[in-house]
């Protein structure tokens, strides 16, 4: 089965970029910065293969701003993951679940006008809770470098077309439909698992990201993400709103490789102007593909089991405001109840705390119940699950809840807002 989200028509074995191809950015080097490029090759030698040559070279160094220790560490490092993850042959090698090609947003549109390629990512449809109940998480990473490493061929494709050197891309983040629901722990710390293994081992080939239709919920989302984002890769990331980011994206790219719904004149074969048939656009994932709690991680779980007429108050103390406070659980065989309250003066009683999360049994004996609420101010924040209603039957409950703190710098440090 094709991946909707990638363009398949690329040869999976790569093509070099031909000795003709110059990247501009080497004929600017101080007479200090060449010095130290030609320092790094001798010091890496050793692991540089054919295609290595000096706009590869740069990448790592301008990665490290020119630091010798730091750019050799980088590339070695990064020289031993690909090794150990098969990465070379990866293309050849994996073929996604089809789940995961079916569900995990993003595609291409085509190319920015100097002939970049472009990443389109409705990341608001993703449901990310949704693919990992269904797929194993080194499956969801693999998919990710597959897609990096397909990209890489297609810059080698334009690079050899066009004769000049094409190594960067443009990003579109569509932030539409991005709610609560994605304020999941697991979901935000694979995301900057993602965004770590990029700035690790694909350094310097960012052009721009422009993030569309941020919701108000996105500076809570941004600053759970931030400290995994280089100050390099911040200064490149372009914030709009829902109405004023047009004209912004046809500055940098041509109407016929923008999506229609985004301004463009891009549609796919069926008319849509989301061009769902080049970019994946997502969607719930069937609850009936989910995977029954036996897959589970159970290390990460706590087992704990709520007796018959009882009640579990688990207590977070929350220390800075806008921390994201999230949970899962599983039931074994029956139902539980739910609720988040916030502590306001000591004791159980309803008066001495203020309702969060309304109660409700939930079915988590079939689904996961899982979910996040972002803490607005500090205090004490309990979870409950409630079995008071069930006089004969204690329930045994799997749970992970986590307190996910903001960054504590200023949110958009180095990152364009733009509100006209």
């Amino acid at each position: 089965m094709e991946d909707p989200g990638i363009k398949q028509d690329i040869n999976p074995s790569g093509v070099e970029v031909e000795l003709g191809v110059v990247d501009e950015g080497t004929k600017t080097l101080t007479a200090e910065q060449q010095s130290t490029l030609n320092t790094f090759r001798n010091q890496v030698q050793d692991v540089l293969k054919p295609d290595h040559d000096d706009n590869f070279l740069l990448r790592w160094l301008r990665a490290r701003n020119f630091d010798l220790t730091k750019s050799e560490e980088m590339l070695r490092n990064s020289l031993i993951w690909r090794e150990k993850h098969n990465v070379d042959t990866i293309l050849e090698d994996f073929e996604s679940p089809d789940v995961v090609k079916k569900y995990f947003t993003g595609g291409t549109s085509g190319f920015d006008k100097e002939g970049c390629p472009i990443w389109v990512d409705p990341l608001g449809r993703l449901d990310f809770k949704g693919l990992c109940a269904c797929a194993r998480k080194i499956d969801l990473i693999k998919h990710k470098v597959y897609r990096l490493e397909l990209f890489t061929t297609i810059m080698k494709e334009q690079s050899k077309k066009l004769g000049k050197l094409i190594d960067k891309e443009t990003i579109i983040y569509d932030m539409e439909k991005v709610g609560m629901r994605h304020l999941w722990k697991p979901g935000i710390d694979t995301f900057n698992q993602f965004v770590t293994l990029v700035e690790d081992n694909y350094p310097e080939r960012l052009k721009f990201i422009f993030i569309i239709n941020a919701p108000k919920i996105f500076p809570v989302i941004w600053k759970l993400v931030r400290p995994f984002v280089a100050e390099g890769t911040r200064k490149k990331i372009k914030v709009f709103g829902t109405t004023n980011y047009t004209d912004t994206l046809l500055k940098y790219i041509d109407a016929d490789q923008l999506p229609a719904a985004y301004g463009g004149t891009l549609v796919d074969k069926l008319g849509d102007p989301r061009c769902g048939e080049m970019i994946v656009q997502g969607g719930e994932v069937p609850k009936e593909l989910y995977a029954n709690a036996d897959s589970l991680e159970r290390d990460k779980f706590t087992s704990v089991t709520v007796g018959s007429k009882q009640l579990l108050d688990l207590d977070y103390n929350v220390t800075i405001p806008e921390s994201v406070l999230s949970w899962q659980f599983f039931t074994e065989g029956y139902d539980v109840g739910f609720a988040v309250y916030k502590r306001i003066q000591e004791g159980l009683q309803k008066g001495n705390m203020e309702e969060i999360v309304t109660p409700e049994r939930v079915t988590s004996h079939i689904y996961p119940g899982d979910g996040s609420v972002v803490c607005k101010t500090v205090g004490t924040y309990v979870v409950r699950f409630d079995n008071t209603y069930s006089w004969t039957r204690g329930k045994k409950i799997l749970y992970s809840v986590d307190v996910m703190a903001p960054d504590s710098m200023d949110g958009f440090s180095n990152v364009d807002i733009c509100t006209n």
